[in-house]
This record gives C-alpha cells, sequence and structure tokens, in this order.
C-alpha cells in the first residue's frame, strides 16, 4: 500500500468517526457498525492514540490525538519535500546543469 492510499484511508476512518460523532467514550461505535476491519492502518492508528478502545469492539476518536496525529503527518510531508528540494539541488550543483 503507497503512502497515499495509506493517507486516504486514515482520512476516511477519521471521517467516518467524525460523521458516526463516535468522539466521546459515551459515544462510542462498535467497528461493524462504522464499516471499518480492526487491522493494518486502524492498528497503527489505534496504537498512536486516535481511536480508543471502551469495550470490546466500541471505539472512539479522541478529537486531540487525531488533531496532533495530523499535524505530525504533516510534518514528516514537509520533511520529505525538503529532502527531495535538497537531493534535486546537489545533483544540479554536481552536475552542473545549467
Amino acid at each position: 500500500m503507497n503512502g497515499g492510499t495509506i493517507i486516504a484511508r486514515q482520512n476516511r476512518y477519521m471521517r467516518t468517526f467524525k460523521n458516526a460523532k463516535a468522539t466521546s467514550p459515551e459515544k462510542a461505535k462498535s467497528l461493524k457498525k462504522l464499516g471499518i476491519a480492526h487491522m493494518g492502518v486502524f492498528s497503527r492508528m489505534e496504537k498512536a492514540g486516535v481511536f480508543v478502545q471502551t469495550e470490546e469492539d466500541k471505539y472512539y476518536m479522541d478529537i486531540i490525538q487525531a488533531e496532533s496525529f495530523i499535524a505530525k503527518r504533516a510534518g514528516y510531508a514537509r520533511i520529505a519535500l525538503g529532502l527531495v528540494v535538497f537531493a534535486v539541488i546537489t545533483v544540479y550543483l554536481i552536475k552542473g546543469w545549467i
């Protein structure tokens, strides 16, 4: 699964929880009801604290952790872009492209 697919899935999961108003322990919903499988991307987001389990199969989205998760993800993207720009400039300077 490529980065774009992972980000799209992460966004879809967060949007699903938000639309279902499952954003507090009292409003937790089952993954089956939300149409989400507990695997891969969801598991990583759960470990990051974005999704919190309240009962056997009920979860809610921690809004503060979700915002932090998005900010970190954006930071990683900026770093990756910076590295690509640095590599292009370095190649340009070494090869003497004009």
